[in-house]
């Protein structure tokens, strides 16, 4: 250890939290990689919590050099994150997140404005995200305005203003949330804002949600030109990575031909693969007309099979009207969906 990579090791966390003014992950991981190429043990362990994070896996960090560098022993303001993230990510031994938690205050405590942001991230604090944000943190700014768009107007505009104040700084998923309020109409439109703009780029680095806001304002032309090809592109994107939504979306497409071939078969395949209700009440349509595969009747019949879509969509309206027409026509059975 030296003390040249111990500044530097300063210096990358001043750009992985932004409380250096500037909030870049790539770059504090190149500075993180120089520190860990000269043996710096701190710098070591980022390298590899950071592939971990990236990737949403623990198997993506060296388990062996993170060993390593805690055996050589750590010390300082952000250590006690720094523990905290293994324990949660599970990179030696296997997660646990109530030691992980206490790692966190004790680092929130020693000054870590990250120790704060993952105290106030997981009780969804208030108070707790605010100090992280006055001590520069980043991702605390778009954590506290996520949650501030849920309040009266004095939140939503707060809300925009720290999803700005990210934005400035580099934190493109504060430019996300800025282009969601804009594409929801919430922000206060002060100032020109191109969503698009500020989703393609999260949205190519495999951002799920900035892929669904781009396949939505395409589909439907909200902000933008529309262009089926472009939503149908973004959507596909993000239901390769789970999306309910993306693949709701893309049923409604196939089923009703918009922008594609029409094809029941498509259609079902993305409403089957979708647990929002929208796509449940979809399916219960279709299987209201007849429409179904021989396996599905195997086990059930074809009222029960539509019955269980219509309960297991949380009894929206739409699904809660069918369910009325199906009890009128002596089509409801009595049955635990849930």
């Amino acid at each position: 250890m030296t003390i040249d990579s111990e500044s530097e090791f300063d210096v990358g966390m001043d750009l992985f939290t932004g409380a250096g003014g500037t909030y870049d992950t790539v770059k504090a991981y190149t500075v993180f990689a120089k520190g860990a190429a000269r043996g710096h043990s701190k710098s070591q362990a980022m390298c590899e919590i950071m592939k971990a994070m990236s990737a949403g896996k623990a198997s993506y960090a060296d388990r062996e050099v993170v060993k390593a560098a805690m055996g050589r022993g750590i010390s300082g303001r952000h250590v006690e994150w720094i523990l905290g993230k293994i324990l949660e990510l599970g990179i030696i031994d296997k997660p646990s997140n109530a030691e992980a938690l206490d790692m966190y205050r004790k680092a929130a405590d020693k000054g870590s404005c990250m120790g704060v942001y993952e105290l106030g991230s997981r009780t969804r604090s208030r108070t707790d995200l605010a100090r992280a944000v006055d001590m520069g943190c980043v991702p605390a700014m778009g954590c506290l305005a996520d949650i501030l768009l849920g309040g009266d107007e004095g939140d939503v505009r707060r809300a925009e203003e720290l999803y700005r104040e990210g934005l400035s700084r580099g934190s493109e998923d504060c430019g996300v949330g800025l282009a969601w309020m804009r594409v929801a109409g919430l922000d206060s439109r002060s100032e020109g804002i191109d969503p698009s703009g500020l989703l393609e780029g999260p949205a190519e680095k495999g951002d799920v949600i900035a892929q669904c806001l781009l396949g939505f304002i395409y589909r439907y032309g909200v902000c933008v030109p529309t262009s089926y090809e472009r939503a149908l592109y973004h959507f596909l994107q993000a239901s390769d990575q789970g999306s309910s939504f993306a693949r709701c979306q893309l049923g409604l497409m196939y089923e009703f031909g918009v922008g594609v071939e029409e094809s029941v078969e498509m259609a079902r395949y993305f409403y089957k693969q979708s647990s929002t209700g929208l796509a449940r009440c979809r399916l219960g349509l279709m299987y209201e007309e007849g429409i179904v595969d021989e396996n599905e009747l195997e086990f059930t019949t074809l009222n029960d099979l539509t019955l269980r879509m219509y309960l297991m969509n949380n009894l929206e309206e739409l699904a809660q009207y069918r369910i009325a027409v199906m009890r009128e026509d002596g089509r409801y059975v009595c049955i635990d969906c849930h």
